[in-house]
């Protein structure tokens, strides 16, 4: 007999005590590298708001992320370079967001 669960509601998958929460992600992964570099920007990106928001709130984290970034870019978008480095700077964010999304499969598939 195939046991798989799908998940169709917020907390369904925690109230079955799986381990699937973002802490139990942030816990598996703390060694890896992408997450590490994945905590350090949510951390300075938290230090420049002063708040005290936890680093796997991070759908919150990637807007107030976004926000940073294009506000201190785009006072003069006419400037070529400011141009570059913002869309520099967004790959970047993209391409750790992409890293992070593949690790959380892989947590997700290794632990249902």
């Amino acid at each position: 007999m195939v046991k798989k669960l799908i998940i169709i509601g917020n907390g369904f998958d925690l109230a079955h005590n799986f381990p699937t929460s973002y802490e139990d992600f942030r816990k598996a992964y703390s060694e890896n590298e992408h997450m590490q570099r994945f905590e350090e920007f949510i951390m300075s990106i938290h230090s420049e708001f002063g708040d005290n928001t936890k680093w796997y709130e991070f759908e919150s984290s990637i807007e107030k992320a976004a926000s940073i970034i294009f506000s201190k870019q785009f006072d003069d978008v006419s400037n070529p370079e400011k141009y570059f480095f913002l869309d520099k700077e967004m790959e970047k964010c993209n391409t750790l967001f992409e890293e992070i999304k593949e690790l959380l499969k892989i947590y997700l598939t290794n632990v249902t």
